[in-house]
């Protein structure tokens, strides 16, 4: 399945049967079969499309995910039709308030983090012995907090406060992988204030976007998270479940730059 992303001006859709039809400037560039799609990104305000294609792609059960034309920051999002058994809710609106549940869950996905987050800057310690000091201490970090994990937490005020230092040691390990040129020497947001940044931005964006269509698609709510605890206007269940998905993405942003 595929993703179709429409990032240009002068872009229209149109439905064509089973299909997307993509015309640009007034010419027609293709068609996209709706069957292989899993979800579409629309980045800026000129792609014209009607509410047809917007109806198509929710029958079709393909998401859609509207992002801000200057810092690709999520707008809107539409989804298929929900899921039919409220148990599911139901259930997950009782564990939010079990909090022995909350706190084993938010100790295992921090614990799965931080272990990935310390195989990747494991694996660039033998990529990169230019950078032994600075990836030698952020590994130390990040080990230190697994035996924190390991040998047991009471809280998840505790579990917040041990995965905040282990973010401070991965993103210093990780500045040194990327060319100072770039101006990274740790995460912002809101905007990001350098490329590596807003790279790691979009993609986490994207990867949020996809947790929302799953918890979605599982007839979860993605309001209701169990370590990012419910908040107004936050999907705290796609919150928790890209935790441990996060080092992946950082792995793919640096093989990208790698890259050029």
């Amino acid at each position: 399945m595929a993703t179709l992303i429409l990032d240009r001006a002068q872009l229209e859709v149109r439905t064509e049967g089973d299909a997307l039809a993509i015309f640009e400037a007034g010419a027609r560039g293709g068609t996209v079969p709706l069957r292989l799609l899993d979800r579409v990104v629309l980045q800026g305000g000129q792609t014209r499309l009607d509410s047809g294609v917007l109806l198509r792609l929710a029958e079709a059960g393909v998401a859609m995910l509207l992002l801000s034309p200057r810092v690709s920051r999520r707008v809107a999002v539409v989804l298929g039709p929900m899921h039919n058994d409220a148990a599911v809710r139901l259930a997950q609106s009782r564990r939010v308030f079990d909090a022995a549940f909350c706190t084993r869950w938010a100790r295992d996905l921090v614990l799965a983090k931080i272990r990935r987050q310390l195989r990747l800057l494991t694996r660039a310690l033998g990529e990169r012995p230019d950078a032994r000091k600075t990836l030698g201490e952020a590994t130390a970090g990040l080990a230190a907090a697994v035996d924190r994990l390991c040998a047991g937490v009471e809280s998840i005020e505790t579990i917040r406060g041990i995965e905040g230092s282990a973010a401070r040691a991965h993103f210093q390990g990780f500045s040194a992988l990327v060319p100072s040129s770039l101006g990274f020497t740790g995460r912002n947001r809101r905007p990001p204030r350098d490329p590596v940044n807003a790279c790691l931005s979009l993609a986490y964006t994207l990867l949020h976007f996809d947790a929302v269509r799953a918890a979605h698609i599982a007839g979860l709510d993605p309001l209701l998270g169990f370590y990012h605890r419910p908040s107004f206007g936050r999907e705290s269940l796609a919150s928790d479940l890209i935790e441990p998905l996060r080092p992946i993405v950082d792995g793919w942003v640096w093989g990208l730059l790698r890259s050029r």
